[in-house]
């Protein structure tokens, strides 16, 4: 069995690949994981690392069902498969054999047709043909799942604390299918369905231009659709009733015949309790923020989602991704137009760091945290506003409600 080289790279840019690579070798595997914006090297295991191989791999799955190619390499299904060994152990094909020999259920046709009988006092059979099941592992589903169990091992095994030894490929992509496909169609048994189904989905989907060259991959060029994904979580799925559309009119006010595309916020989240969020996910390194042209959608949103609801608590914020520990987030401020003379909360637009890391273990969890956050914080400056609206106000009021909400941000006296 090759020796297994792991070598992680943490991302800077989003312009990065995230996922891994696979360099087969023929003494030394070696296996390049590079890691998102957020991670650290050394604060990495592998349950992190299979929990964002799976993250990739949805991600691909939609990517070749956009392009209609099929070059991926399905984690989920190869867990799948790996699990499916481990508690059945190798498929043992399976062979219905009848003789003279055998010890298990008379087989009477073939008993009646090809002995003969004699009498006393009735019909007795001295040769009593018997069928019984041969189980042979060396058949050619075994050999399938054996190279599918070996190149599994290969590229996720050390992950998913799999091991298996190397074995050859015997056989085209074309001719493993045909054969699971001709064991499924004599097979009822649920187990050996389920192992015959999943290799079946395994060799489908998997590229053998990169199995022969010995190099295969398992990313996502564009993690900021994962990271989309990910905040949207807590969204509505009935957004469109919030996208900003316009038209083109003559001057008489009659339309163009000429389709604008519309804007769609990234997420928005609706609460019982009448709150509104536009969250726009923003996969940028560390230190970068969304420009003029981002703050600018992202107030008009807000304002839009304001006419279309009728809603005044609208909390607008991006969400960037950060390095930050165990389920942490820090709100670090907010973008505003110059010039407002409006003080509608949703022209503010809050800078929200979230732990990538935690993020992709515990999207909803973590979401849930933001979203309170951010409600702490807007609660905060409507509190301001009522204190320094009144001369003189209750400031210890607002002071006491502040040290309750146990929110680390300052407000300075106007």
């Amino acid at each position: 069995m090759n020796e297994v080289e792991v070598r992680y790279f943490v991302n800077e840019s989003a312009e990065y690949d995230v996922g891994l690579e696979v360099k087969i070798g023929e003494k030394k595997n070696i296996i390049e994981v590079h890691l998102p914006i957020g991670y650290s090297k050394e604060e990495i295991s592998k349950q992190n690392i299979k929990n964002l191989l799976k993250l990739v791999s949805k991600q691909q799955n939609r990517d070749i069902e956009k392009n209609k190619k099929q070059n991926i390499f399905p984690v989920l299904i190869a867990e799948k498969i790996i699990q499916n060994f481990l508690r059945y152990g190798l498929y043992k094909e399976r062979e219905e054999v009848v003789d003279l020999k055998s010890k298990g259920k008379i087989n009477w046709k073939k008993t009646i047709n090809y002995t003969q009988p004699f009498l006393k006092n009735k019909i007795i059979y001295a040769n009593i043909f018997r069928k019984h099941t041969n189980y042979f592992v060396e058949g050619q589903i075994q050999e399938i799942q054996k190279w599918c169990l070996s190149y599994i091992s290969k590229v996720i095994g050390i992950f998913f604390s799999f091991k298996y030894p190397d074995v050859k490929l015997n056989y085209g992509k074309k001719q493993m299918i045909s054969i699971l496909e001709k064991a499924l169609a004599q097979t009822n048994q649920d187990e050996q369905l389920e192992t015959l189904r999943l290799l079946k989905d395994f060799i489908k989907k998997v590229n053998f231009l990169e199995v022969e060259e010995k190099h295969t991959g398992i990313k996502s060029s564009r993690f900021e659709y994962v990271w989309q994904d990910l905040i949207d979580i807590v969204g509505i799925e009935d957004k469109y009733k919030y996208l900003p559309q316009a038209q083109y009119y003559n001057l008489d006010g009659e339309p163009f015949n000429y389709t604008v595309k519309p804007l769609l916020p990234d997420t928005i989240v609706e609460r019982e309790d009448g709150k509104i969020y536009v969250l726009d996910a923003k996969y940028y390194r560390i230190g970068h923020l969304p420009d003029q042209y981002n703050i600018f959608k992202q107030v008009r949103y807000g304002e839009y989602v304001n006419v279309v609801s009728g809603k005044k608590d609208i909390i607008n914020a991006f969400i960037l991704p950060g390095n930050l520990g165990k389920n942490n987030i820090i709100v670090k401020g907010y973008a505003k137009l110059n010039k407002s003379k409006t003080d509608n909360t949703y022209e503010k637009i809050m800078v929200c760091y979230v732990d990538t890391k935690s993020l992709i273990e515990e999207p909803e969890v973590v979401m849930e945290k933001v979203l309170k956050e951010l409600d702490v914080i807007t609660s905060l400056w409507k509190m301001w506003d009522e204190y320094t609206k009144i001369n003189n106000g209750d400031k210890n009021r607002y002071i006491n409600y502040k040290k309750k909400l146990q929110v680390n941000i300052t407000i300075k006296d106007k």
